[in-house]
């Protein structure tokens, strides 16, 4: 294997995760594998994170679904992938994440530090990115919650874990009565609607915006056990009040943004790319671009990235923003330049 293990850093039900460097600069020959140059024998091992699943259908998809979408930013890279015969599992290579959503937020909340609006807007659009991405495929995640939220070491936001399936979701969280992922399930997954997809996706991204807006001290939904959860959503429950504190409205940029996503019907949902549009939505996205624009920290990205974002953002009508945010971004630069 090219690959040498570090350590285990986390498992699922069918899956464990490693952290792993490279130690050979083979040529890949796998049909699941990328193509991309090796790297010189004389520069450190660079370290990802390997995905190990057992060997069925679902583990290929996942795999061939990451390679597919590997040019876009907001989506976790694919590396590589690879068939283990003797042990009967599919590894998938991903670039390493720092950190997630779940993780930021939990420390927020135990320093009781807020989450400065700006830095929470360019979560939720980098999130919105990747699902736009996703949706233009008509493909949907239907596991967005903040652990699957990866937070890279240059502080670019990115969906991760792609090997959810619809059948699932609710037989791995049934047998619990502590709450955790639940709590970003749509009213259709309760219900055992058989098909969903995009619009339960658009809910989950609602959730995490409440928690976002809060800084992490609140769910839109307030439950111990899954069946209290079921009802709360069922009855549309959702703590608006909390968005309201009595020491200011700061939370209330965000209120917008979650009543147009927490819908109890899928219909009345807005798009991720109509999202997209909202004026909080373009701020954000004019700041992103001026930063990639600028070269500063999160935003490094390759030619290939860059040409998939951009696209994208033109596709979606927002091409304006984009020439904006450009546009900031050279005179950013330029200021730099002259200041150093």
């Amino acid at each position: 294997m090219k690959y040498s293990i570090i350590k285990q850093i986390g498992e699922g039900s069918s899956s464990r995760v490693f952290l792993v460097v490279r130690t050979s600069n083979e040529p890949r020959t796998s049909s699941l594998r990328s193509s991309g140059s090796t790297r010189s024998v004389n520069e450190p091992p660079e370290g990802f994170v390997m995905k190990s699943r057992a060997s069925c259908e679902s583990a290929l998809d996942e795999a061939k679904l990451l390679k597919a979408l590997r040019g876009h930013p907001c989506i976790v890279h694919f590396e590589d992938a690879f068939y283990v015969h003797e042990v009967d599992r599919i590894c998938i290579v991903m670039e390493r994440a720092e950190t997630d959503l779940k993780k930021v937020l939990e420390w927020h909340l135990r320093h009781s530090v807020l989450v400065p609006v700006n830095t929470g807007f360019s979560w939720l659009l980098q999130i919105a990115l990747g699902l736009a991405y996703l949706h233009q495929k008509n493909i949907a995640h239907r596991d967005i919650k903040p652990a699957n939220i990866l937070i890279l070491a240059d502080g670019r936001v990115v969906l991760g874990d792609f090997g959810a399936s619809k059948g699932r979701v609710l037989d791995e969280y049934g047998a619990k009565t502590f709450l955790g992922t639940p709590f970003y399930l749509s009213p259709e997954v309760f219900e055992g609607t058989p098909e969903y997809g995009t619009k339960s996706d658009i809910w989950s991204f609602g959730c995490i915006a409440f928690e976002v807006a809060t800084s992490g001290q609140y769910r839109a939904f307030q439950a111990t056990t899954l069946p209290e959860l079921e009802q709360a959503v069922a009855n549309f429950r959702v703590q608006w009040s909390r968005l309201l504190p009595s020491n200011g409205t700061r939370e209330s940029a965000y209120i917008e943004i979650i009543q147009a996503t927490l819908c109890r019907h899928p219909a009345s949902r807005v798009s991720v790319s109509d999202l997209l549009q909202f004026p909080v939505m373009k701020r954000a996205l004019g700041g992103f671009i001026c930063d990639i624009t600028a070269g500063s920290s999160a935003t490094m990205l390759s030619t290939d990235r860059l040409d998939c974002l951009f696209s994208q953002l033109v596709q979606l009508g927002l091409r304006n923003t984009l020439i904006a945010g450009i546009h900031l971004g050279l005179e950013l630069k330029r200021q730099q330049r002259l200041g150093s």
